[in-house]
């Protein structure tokens, strides 16, 4: 399986939105359930929600412009998580399964995106 490929990239970014589509669920369960996760606020949940449903949509459409909003929010993401991450091992001495996933999706879907954005951008300079 090429990622080279253009299909094969479609596929693996719609793979990608289905599980933020599943964040923003279970950002929603965490606000109906609230014993779920404790660790936020019901507003920031609903951020996260709007947030996962607004990138759900964009890697099935893939705005010109997505790219770029994927990338800012891939930073702070990388830059949460990294930081949860690493407080968590070394204050609670557990691992942080939920930032891991980010850790690992996060650029996986960012590197995936930047192929379309260079295949699109070669194809509009033709």
């Amino acid at each position: 399986m090429s990622l080279s490929n253009s299909k094969t990239r479609k596929t693996a970014l719609g793979c990608v939105g289905v599980l933020f589509g599943v964040a923003a669920i279970y950002h929603l369960a965490v606000i109906l359930l609230p014993s779920i996760d404790q660790g936020s606020s019901p507003e920031r949940h609903a951020v996260f929600i709007a947030i996962n449903v607004a990138v759900a949509v964009g890697l099935f459409v893939r705005p010109r412009f997505f790219f770029w909003l994927f990338t800012a929010l891939g930073l702070q993401q990388l830059h949460s998580h990294g930081s949860t991450l690493v407080r968590e091992w070394f204050v609670a001495h557990r691992l942080d399964w939920q930032s891991v996933l980010v850790l690992v999706i996060i650029p996986l879907t960012w590197w995936l995106l930047l192929a379309e954005y260079r295949v699109s951008r070669r194809d509009r300079v033709r």
